[in-house]
């Protein structure tokens, strides 16, 4: 580890934005499910691409997913997914690389910091977080956000979580309903 991420801690933040009328529950870690789904271009014969923001293979596992965070240009943004943007903070870090990168290398999460951008309120939610596996019921917890978030902060648009110790990896399932309208930013702190 370098000096510099020692003094600055190793970070991934993003944003998710649901731009619907209704709430949307998201997966902010998919765990090992699989999240292709191809997205035809409207007009344009045999040109697609393929997505990897499906909430199908979860939700059939029982756990109901709306859809999964990743990275998605606005021009490929849909009714069928329901248009959920979501955005790193930095663009040398995608979301699917990081995505990626859990399932490979197992991160300890010892922080979170959940910031509305907009009025509408997302800390009445809770983060449901999912030990899967394809053959056994393993475990699972909430964090309701309401735990964390003090009278005395100085900042009532967001909530720190601190200690928490959360093992992240290939089986982790993490999600999320995001209030219709809502701009959430995500810092995950290791």
């Amino acid at each position: 580890m370098s000096q510099l991420s020692q003094s600055l801690g190793k970070k991934f933040k993003f944003t998710v934005e649901n731009k619907n009328a209704t709430d949307k529950t998201v997966a902010l870690l998919p765990g090992f499910f699989n999240t292709d789904r191809l997205h035809l271009v409207e007009g344009t014969p045999n040109v697609g691409y393929i997505l990897k923001d499906s909430g199908v293979e979860i939700s059939a596992a029982g756990y109901g997913v709306d859809a999964v965070i990743d990275d998605k240009l606005s021009a490929l943004a849909d009714t069928v997914y329901g248009n959920i943007v979501c955005t790193p903070g930095n663009p040398q870090f995608s979301i699917r690389a990081f995505r990626n990168f859990v399932k490979e290398q197992a991160l300890v999460l010892q922080g979170m910091t959940i910031q509305r951008l907009n009025d509408v309120s997302v800390f009445d939610q809770t983060i449901r977080i999912v030990e899967a596996s394809a053959v056994e019921k393993i475990g699972e917890d909430f964090l309701s956000l309401q735990d964390f978030y003090s009278p005395n902060q100085y900042d009532s648009t967001k909530i720190v979580m601190e200690k928490l110790g959360l093992l992240l990896n290939f089986q982790t399932l993490m999600i999320m309903t995001i209030p219709a309208g809502a701009k959430v930013a995500y810092s995950f702190n290791f």
